[in-house]
């Protein structure tokens, strides 16, 4: 075995299962496996070195935070009965990416949202934990469903962790509702200033441009809250070990 070989190999030895598996659907600036380099992975700073208590070295992939949220038009909130219309997603203390369904995609009869599925897939392959406010029940359940539907590489068990700000308001607080505009309009945080309207969603899944600026404006708005309310909350809950 080759030095540099035996080198990467004593390197992935001191990864975690689920590190490895993360590195494994990870590419290097030279478009290969961050497993096959993952020095490359430490140059880019995805992998960090800390010591245990006992003196230990090992690596772990760096935690990166996103808050994550979609706007579907569906029937019963179903994934066989609907498509996704758009995705926001946003880094811990960074700007929103927003994507969205194009008039041309809803023409397809088959694929209208494969393209915005495949652009989901892989920005989100890119965090260690993903938070949403019932992000669990369905943000990520439908979206699963639409990507192995269209055969999509989705991120597999034990790959990213969730966080869910419903699940925490259910189990830390008392209100009459736990939704995203009740918990936000209760600790202060602004919040839904473009509310949902069927007749919007419904133009913006018929190709309405103006419409569908208004779902991702939602789309955006939601991100943004549920991290303001995720850092207010966040402190009576312990670390969601919970995998995608």
């Amino acid at each position: 075995m080759k030095r540099g070989s035996i080198e990467t190999y004593r390197l992935i030895s001191k990864l975690s299962k689920r590190d490895i598996l993360r590195l494994s659907r990870m590419t290097c600036s030279h478009s290969h496996s961050l497993l096959s380099h993952p020095f490359c992975a430490l140059k880019q700073g995805i992998l960090i070195e800390t010591t245990t208590e006992t003196g230990k070295k090992v690596y772990r992939l760096k935690e990166k935070i996103g808050f994550l949220d979609i706007e579907t038009f569906t029937f019963n909130f179903n994934a066989d009965q609907g498509i996704v219309l758009c995705y926001c997603i946003k880094e811990l203390d960074k700007k929103v990416k927003c994507n969205w369904i194009k008039l041309q995609e809803l023409k397809k009869k088959d694929k209208r949202d494969y393209r915005l599925l495949k652009d989901f897939v892989k920005d989100i392959e890119t965090y260690t934990r993903l938070i949403g406010h019932n992000i669990i029940g369905f943000d990520i359940p439908l979206t699963r469903s639409r990507a192995v539907k269209y055969g999509l590489d989705f991120p597999i068990y034990k790959t990213i962790y969730i966080s869910d700000t419903l699940k925490i308001m259910w189990n830390k607080f008392k209100l009459k509702s736990s939704s995203l505009r009740n918990a936000c309009e209760f600790f202060g945080i602004p919040a839904k200033d473009t509310p949902f309207e069927f007749e919007t969603w419904l133009s913006a899944a018929q190709g309405d441009k103006k419409a569908m600026k208004k779902v991702v404006k939602h789309c955006e708005e939601d991100v943004i809250a549920t991290e303001l309310l995720w850092k207010k909350i966040n402190p009576f809950a312990l670390e969601s070990k919970r995998s995608i």
